[in-house]
């Protein structure tokens, strides 16, 4: 499992999340089930973006509203 959780001033263009994911993918985290929580709501429209690319290379992924959800879903079955 693991959380990610950022608070970053500009969101990524959708190049460099389809980049991000890419290299997630490669590395091999296709076992581990990833939430995400960005605690800027205007980035949903990349981070969706990522999540889709993810759940499409087979990574068990995530994005929620925050850090309760993300540890509640992770911990699911």
């Amino acid at each position: 499992m693991l959380l990610v959780e950022r608070d970053v001033g500009t969101a990524k263009s959708l190049g460099d999340t389809y980049e991000v994911v890419s290299k997630v993918h490669e590395v091999g985290l296709t076992n581990v089930k990833i939430a995400f929580v960005d605690r800027r709501p205007e980035h949903i429209d990349s981070d969706l973006f990522g999540e889709t690319i993810a759940l499409n290379r087979g990574i068990t992924c995530k994005v929620l509203k925050n850090t309760t959800e993300a540890e509640a879903w992770l911990l699911s079955i």
